[in-house]
């Protein structure tokens, strides 16, 4: 009865570290194409923290490509709308941003990252929607344009 502290350390870091391994396992036997870098986004949230609403930006990258991958950034857009089915032409724009994530990833690697950003709150009865498009990939490779 005297570990009973330890068994609860130990399952908030099964836990903890189980999600982002569990997210890094599946999408790498996913079946996605060979070659390139593989971005999963889902499961963004927002919620109000401490007088603030805060947004939790969650991201999973495998890099399937030949070489490095050095960031990645997207932009973020986050909408109030009446319900989850409404489509977003007819949502309230809250906020739109830029997501960068500053990775420093070899050939065949996986990684989970999450940010929290602070956003504007969707009104009382809204819903909030998150959309997040790729914006580019940084590969270290010299620009010629």
């Amino acid at each position: 009865m005297r570990l009973w502290p330890l068994h609860l350390l130990l399952i908030c870091a099964v836990y903890a570290l189980g999600g982002p391994l569990w997210n890094a396992t599946r999408m790498a036997f996913s079946g996605a194409a060979e070659g390139g870098v593989q971005i999963d986004t889902s499961g963004a949230s927002g919620r109000e923290v401490g007088g603030r609403y805060v947004l939790d930006l969650p991201v999973d990258v495998i890099n399937r490509g030949a070489g490095m991958v050095l960031g990645v950034s997207l932009w973020v857009e986050t909408y109030g709308c009446p319900s989850d089915r409404t489509p977003i032409a007819q949502c309230r724009r809250l906020t739109a941003f830029e997501q960068y994530l500053p990775l420093r990833m070899h050939p065949g690697s996986a990684e989970s990252h999450s940010q929290r950003m602070d956003a504007v709150a969707p009104a009382p009865g809204e819903v909030l929607r998150v959309t997040r498009k790729l914006q580019a990939i940084e590969d270290g490779a010299p620009r010629h344009d």
